[in-house]
């Protein structure tokens, strides 16, 4: 019988500065999609994100180990229970954040989480890739289509999910992104599940859509998060 998968942890950064977002069109390597944003927090407001994150980890690690020792116990071969022994003995954590540095590479008191999504999934019944897209949202939690270039403020909504890198030994969890809020734009003109269905509420003062965007679907598949928390 397959293992029940837990729930994701879900929730929305603080506002925070973009750097180097990929939002509006995602990235390609190795014929593989994506969409990416780092995320620089002040340490004080990325206490709470950074102590739920190190929570999941501390479970992942705690999940993967067990894997690892059942493979060991009940592996079908020995190849098999010899690499989950190996892995077991070397396995490590790895956090989507780091301090940021400047150019001398002193501490600036700054945190960058590194956030990530894919950008197309496969349909089980057509087994043919689709696209997705992210949410973007204006400060009053309209859709928009506005352009987010690096600088801009934003607020990301997010799953922690649970991961094992066999070629590397490591576990740990990535920060899925699952919409995003403009709160000050740099640049300039999406849409997809709605801003309160996210768990985005408003935020006064902050960029505003000059146009509304009807319902468009963004795909749909195991990335979907519909009850994140409000805020």
């Amino acid at each position: 019988m397959a293992d029940k998968r837990a729930p994701l942890v879900k929730g929305i950064t603080p506002k925070g500065l973009s750097v180097w977002p990929k939002l509006n069109k995602p990235d390609e390597y190795q014929g593989k999609k994506s969409y990416s944003v780092k995320l620089v927090l002040s340490s004080e407001d990325a206490a709470e994100l950074i102590n739920k994150i190190d929570t999941a980890i501390s479970a992942s690690e705690v999940d993967t180990r067990a894997k690892l020792e059942d493979a060991i116990k009940n592996g079908k071969t020995g190849d098999v229970k010899a690499k989950a022994k190996k892995a077991l003995a070397a396995l490590v954590t790895a956090t989507p954040y780091a301090d940021e540095v400047d150019d001398d590479g002193e501490p600036t008191g700054n945190v960058v989480f590194k956030f990530k999504a894919n950008a197309e999934y496969k349909d089980k019944k057509t087994d043919q890739l689709k696209p997705i897209t992210i949410p973007l949202f204006d400060s009053k939690g309209q859709p928009t289509k506005a352009s987010i270039w690096g600088g801009s403020i934003i607020r990301v909504a997010y799953e922690l999910v649970p991961y094992f890198v066999a070629s590397s030994n490591t576990c740990g969890v990535s920060l899925r992104i699952s919409g995003v809020k403009i709160i000050e734009l740099v640049s300039g003109g999406g849409a997809g599940r709605s801003a309160s269905a996210l768990g985005f509420g408003e935020d006064e003062g902050g960029y505003e859509s000059d146009s509304l965007q009807g319902d468009e679907s963004s795909g749909d598949d195991d990335s979907s998060s519909d009850d994140t928390e409000d805020f």
